[in-house]
């Protein structure tokens, strides 16, 4: 009889191979067998547990990504699969054996397992051929039942607040444990990392375990010395679920703290420690979520407005500014350099949209500008406020006969005040803390005012103007339209917060947003511009023509007002250098180059701010943990749906979603099409050719700094029984209001209609300075997966924002 019969016997003495009474096991499980027979099984058991030094090397070999995985001084190249097999194979012969190295190379997704699937395959080939089978019989692909395919339209779920900090460094330790269950139950798991005050346990089944259920953890394999034996029977809360097909890994935190059992613990983890690596799973999420922050934020098209309350009124703090969102702030700059943002989102229209209580639908507010007399005039009105005015028709057939036309949603949200707490994802240790100034400390304890999270996107294009105008008001009275005025007063301090990393970084100055005529000296020729914002030591400068320039290179500046500052009697020319050229030449970032000559300039522009600072709007210069906190706060109330796409393969894709941590009814419409909790079908808009149609051929013509391109198509969502299917309907397809029209209303009986507004923009390159130290720190712990996480946010080449625009499609084409 082949030793192959034996593996049942086998199989069942490995786990009591090191107890005291193997002897006696092997003797009663092996009775009836033969001498000849148990000779061979017991020499096979000692074979199994032999150490072993071979290095298992799966790269090529199995067909998903591997990584490095050092255990005891030699270092082995795992896929998921292997490793998970190689950690129970550890914990099953307590060290690196020959029947560890046979298991894992051995297993489903190894080599010899593919080779067979391989050989299996051509021998069907070549058996379907002699036998004319048919084409698809032949290609057939035998897959390996619990492998997960992920489809091509699929996204990755990512999250932008992933950022759970522990007290202390978890160890990667492998321990067998007994579970207690809340009914009794008691099964058996597996730790993959521990602290004094944390554990990660794996089990094969759920067994319907949640999130902030107890679990009684029973440490059966960690030994004791001495004459007092502390109980390691714990207790433990369950703060994180994840899971990966048959596998399910629970994160538990401690109840009780016990001096004794702290101290038993620390022991045993010390003693694991030099041949145990440190579990950085958290950093390599946390940086994940700082990394796609940086992604999005820098090419957020909306405003995020932050408001706090005084007297029964909101009244707006801060907002996040960056260089996509600066045409939406220029545009409400009056002629005298004020920013009037604040009377747009009042303090009526943030209660509106908060008495509606569905913080995803918005509100639409509809404006335009009046110039007259050198002054500019702001006139703003929602759908509501029109409505019960009847002045609906008279406002949009005017107002969109004005270039300045625009059409906004505005999403409110109530704010719970701890979630702008930015954590420490690294240990405490190696934390360092950030010194800021009183007036930096003020903008922090600020944080806690913080009542009320608007979001403000505009909606309109220029193609919108028309249908406005075609509207037909029985009123005329333009005078009517008076009451739609903005009352000619000073917005409340509202300040602008730069969300750029790296301008965050280098800006150690506050900005102020002012408006001038400057001259440009350079080579000899003589150009004109604008400046958008200065501080002491630099400026922002918006120029009417380009022209050939470079970072590094010194340009003159002729300011009048700042030669009126100082009081100079002719023009003095100062010197900038240039620090960053954007939207193809026609902005320019200087820092001012101080002469003996030219050292007046720093003073006369400190000059102006201070007498002018009341009517200033400043882009303040916080300590960097209050940027992060902002942003944090904002990322908590998501109101658009972001999509990233990246470069795979020599092509694009949409490669992740950010799964919104509030309700929203665009995420819910990818997320129900996808059988996998991992992943959103984002075919409505990537199959076929809708990728290429709504995404590719326009990324191609996008440079990295032009202003955000936009698409907009119709979804009808479907159900069938407990199935869904999606219908996508270009808006070219329809060629007047009236089939726009007529589409909406059959679609909407059909099932639930989606207009979507894809607005999208080319990625920045990625820029790791801000959480260099998290990076720096993961790689040494698991340099794979880190370089994996790197290799993902490189691929990043553009993202989009995504938001319903139906009620606005009904008001742009008069449906009633």
């Amino acid at each position: 009889m082949s030793l192959d019969d034996d593996k049942a016997f086998i199989k069942k003495l490995i786990p009591y191979y090191q107890d005291s009474n193997f002897n006696e096991r092997f003797e009663h499980v092996t009775r009836d067998l033969s001498k000849s027979r148990r000779f061979l099984v017991k020499m096979e058991i000692n074979r199994l547990f032999n150490d072993c030094n071979r290095v298992i090397d799966l790269r090529g070999r199995v067909d998903a990504p591997c990584f490095e995985h050092p255990h005891d001084d030699l270092i082995h190249y795992l896929d998921d699969v292997a490793l998970n097999l190689f950690e129970e194979s550890i914990s099953v012969f307590g060290k690196f054996t020959v029947g560890v190295f046979e298991e894992v190379t051995n297993a489903k997704n190894s080599y010899r397992e593919k080779q067979q699937r391989e050989d299996n395959e051509r021998r069907n080939e070549l058996k379907s051929k002699r036998q004319s089978a048919t084409k698809e019989t032949t290609t057939e692909t035998i897959a390996a039942p619990e492998e997960i395919v992920i489809p091509p339209n699929f996204a990755q779920k990512v999250s932008l607040t992933n950022l759970n900090p522990r007290i202390e460094e978890r160890i990667n330790i492998l321990t067998r444990v007994k579970v207690r269950l809340a009914n009794g139950r008691t099964i058996h798991g597996l730790t993959t990392n521990m602290s004094t005050l944390g554990a990660k346990i794996k089990l094969t089944n759920t067994y319907k375990i949640a999130l902030g259920d107890l679990l009684y953890v029973d440490f059966v394999e960690i030994e004791q010395t001495g004459e007092d034996i502390v109980s390691l029977d714990l207790t433990y809360k369950v703060i994180d679920v994840i899971s990966n097909g048959d596998q399910h890994w629970f994160n538990l935190h401690r109840v009780h703290q016990q001096a004794d059992v702290d101290a038993v613990l620390i022991a045993f983890i010390k003693k694991e420690r030099p041949s145990s690596t440190t579990d950085v799973e958290h950093i390599i999420e946390g940086v994940r979520s700082l990394g796609y922050q940086y992604i999005y934020l820098n090419k957020m098209s909306g405003l995020p407005i932050f408001f706090e309350q005084q007297d029964d009124s909101y009244v707006p703090m801060f907002a996040l500014s960056n260089f996509e969102n600066k045409n939406l702030l220029s545009y409400w700059q009056t002629h005298n350099n004020m920013l009037r943002i604040a009377s747009l989102v009042s303090h009526q229209r943030i209660k509106q949209a908060l008495q509606t209580g569905q913080p995803d639908q918005p509100i639409l507010i509809f404006c335009f500008t009046h110039i007259a007399k050198g002054r500019k005039f702001f006139y703003s009105a929602t759908e509501q406020e029109l409505k019960e005015s009847g002045l609906t028709d008279l406002f949009m057939q005017f107002g969109a006969s004005k270039e300045s036309w625009k059409v906004y949603q505005l999403y409110v949200n109530d704010v719970k005040d701890y979630e702008w707490h930015m954590p420490d994802i690294l240990p405490q240790h190696l934390i360092s803390k950030e010194k800021s100034t009183l007036e930096q400390h003020k903008h922090l304890l600020k944080l806690h005012d913080i009542e009320v999270s608007a979001y403000l996107f505009e909606i309109s294009t220029g193609d919108n103007f028309k249908h406005y105008r075609m509207r037909k008001p029985q009123e005329t009275r333009i005078n009517l339209l008076q009451k739609f005025g903005h009352k000619d007063a000073k917005d409340a301090g509202i300040k602008l917060i730069e969300t750029s990393n790296m301008t965050m970084s280098n800006r150690r100055e506050d900005r102020f947003n002012y408006q001038t005529k400057l001259t440009i000296l350079h080579k000899r020729k003589q150009y004109t511009g604008t400046s958008v914002d200065f501080s002491v030591h630099g400026i922002q400068v918006n120029l009417r023509d380009t022209f050939e320039i470079q970072k590094g290179d010194i340009i003159n500046l002729v300011i009048p007002i700042f030669n009126k500052a100082a009081k100079q009697p002719e023009d003095t020319v100062l010197y900038y250098e240039v620090m960053r050229v954007a939207n193809e030449g026609k902005i320019l970032n200087l820092k001012i180059s101080v002469t003996p000559e030219t050292e007046f300039g720093p003073k006369a522009v400190y000059r102006i701010i201070k007498s002018n600072q009341h009517k200033l709007t400043a882009q303040i210069a916080p300590p960097a943990n209050f940027t992060k906190s902002l942003i944090l706060q904002y990322c908590h109330y998501l109101s658009s749906l972001i999509i990233i796409i990246s470069k795979v393969k020599n092509s694009y894709k949409i490669s992740q979603i950010v799964t919104p941590p509030q309700h929203s009814s665009l995420f819910n419409l990818f997320s129900v099409l996808s059988p996998l909790d991992s992943h959103c079908d984002m075919a409505p808009i990537s199959q076929n050719n809708l990728f290429k149609e709504i995404f590719t051929n326009t990324l191609k013509q996008l440079g990295v700094n032009a202003p955000a391109a936009c698409k907009e198509v119709y979804i009808q969502l479907i159900s069938e029984g407990k199935n869904y299917r999606t219908l996508t309907h270009h808006f070219d397809s329809f060629k007047s209001p009236q089939e726009h029209c007529e589409f909406m209303s059959s679609a909407s009986k059909e099932g639930q209609l989606f207009a979507l507004r894809i607005s999208m923009n080319r990625s920045p390159k990625m820029n790791y300075k801000t959480f260099s130290r998290e990076i720096i720190y993961a790689a040494k712990q698991a340099s794979y997966k880190t370089r994996q996480l790197q290799a993902e946010l490189d691929a990043v080449i553009a993202t989009a924002e995504i938001v319903d625009i139906l009620p606005e499609i009904k008001q742009r084409f008069n449906c009633h």
